[in-house]
């Protein structure tokens, strides 16, 4: 069974420097966690040059030198340390950080239903993005235009047999394809015909998903 983000980022955690062939078999794969280990050696190697404090005397026939107290060379490498760690705490992708948390700010939208979003606003909303829903296509529970990374964005939620899925329509924004594993939630980013879609559960793998809603929006709208 293949290994997923958090498995393979619990290895690298625990030895960035290890050779694990199912690491390296995930990372082929993986972008992020790829970029995730070299970050994690990176740092390594700072904190190591940190280390290497030279507490030699000089030779004795050079001039005298005047020497930091050792508290400030321990002030200073705890300094290096600190930031080191806090370094290590911020997010990998800050994408996928900030989809999961405007996704956590409407999570009152992700509920199970046969209702679907009233037409008439769900059109005027994907509109303003040039976009229109082809008939009967899928059903969209919730639709919102939200703010996100600058851009007024469709935020949708579409109803699936494994429960609700949300979608941020970004025809505004590129974002290079990658998948999303964090925090219990899995999703993937797709190129759009204009920008790109993000799509994001919490019940399986939701490729499907994608593939279904980039067929239901129609990108040739714009101007009408």
């Amino acid at each position: 069974m293949p290994m997923n983000c958090q498995d393979a980022r619990l290895l690298i955690g625990a030895d960035p420097a290890a050779e694990d062939p199912r690491v390296a078999e995930h990372i082929a794969q993986c972008p992020d966690c790829a970029r995730y280990r070299q970050e994690l050696r990176d740092m390594d190697r700072v904190i190591s040059a940190a280390l290497r404090v030279n507490f030699e005397t000089a030779p004795r026939r050079a001039a005298p030198v005047s020497r930091r107290p050792l508290w400030a060379v321990a002030a200073s490498l705890m300094v290096v340390l600190v930031g080191a760690f806090v370094w290590l705490l911020n997010p990998r992708d800050s994408f996928a950080a900030q989809v999961i948390e405007h996704v956590n700010g409407e999570a009152f939208s992700l509920v199970r239903t046969s209702q679907s979003a009233d037409p008439a606003e769900l059109a005027e909303i994907l509109s303003r993005s040039g976009i229109r829903l082809k008939p009967d296509a899928v059903l969209v529970s919730y639709a919102a235009s939200c703010q996100f990374r600058g851009h007024r964005v469709p935020h949708l939620v579409v109803q699936t047999e494994r429960g609700p899925v949300t979608v941020l329509v970004l025809a505004d924004e590129a974002v290079k394809s990658k998948r999303i594993d964090e925090d219990g939630f899995e999703g993937v980013v797709v190129p759009a015909p204009r920008g790109s879609l993000v799509v994001l559960g919490q019940d399986g793998d939701v490729q499907p998903v994608a593939a279904t809603v980039l067929s239901a929006l129609d990108y040739s709208s714009r101007g009408w």
